[in-house]
């Protein structure tokens, strides 16, 4: 859906001046303007056509670069062709992997255990008995792992 749709323009403007400062603090620099909020549900099952072709890493990395920093659909079936080229995945199957009830079946799985877990947003990180929700700088992780006891 349309961005728009789901937040007021004036907090629209905020989030992406956080958005790019944040990124900024990690080096990513020329992020794109998505102008929609994806479902992403099809495109994890193409993530995990990908996994089984041994190829998931470059293919998160060119999903995510075409989305964050080229605003690409991440629904559109001629957008994920492109994007499975670029992996160095066969696009055609890669396609069909959006609608394959096998994949697809998997990111329910994995989505059904991931709120068992009480994932709440993505990424989420569990050290020790801590759950960190969200994107977060180095350093609140490196504090959360320096509480962690080792017996």
């Amino acid at each position: 859906m349309p961005i728009t749709e789901f937040f007021p323009e004036a907090r629209i403007d905020s989030m992406r001046t956080y958005i790019h400062s944040f990124a900024t603090k990690f080096g990513v620099h020329g992020m794109g303007e998505p102008g929609r909020l994806t479902n992403t549900r099809r495109v994890l099952a193409v993530a995990e056509f990908a996994r089984d072709q041994g190829k998931l890493d470059v293919f998160r990395t060119v999903a995510m670069d075409a989305y964050w920093m080229h605003g690409k659909n991440l629904e559109n079936e001629e957008e994920i062709r492109e994007i499975s080229r670029q992996a160095d995945l066969d696009a055609d199957a890669a396609v069909r992997a959006l609608n394959d009830p096998r994949y697809l079946k998997r990111v329910d799985d994995l989505r059904m255990e991931a709120a068992r877990m009480g994932v709440t947003g993505i990424p989420t990180f569990f050290i020790g008995d801590e759950c960190i929700v969200g994107c977060q700088p180095y350093e609140v992780l490196e504090e959360a792992v320096r509480k962690v006891k080792f017996d």
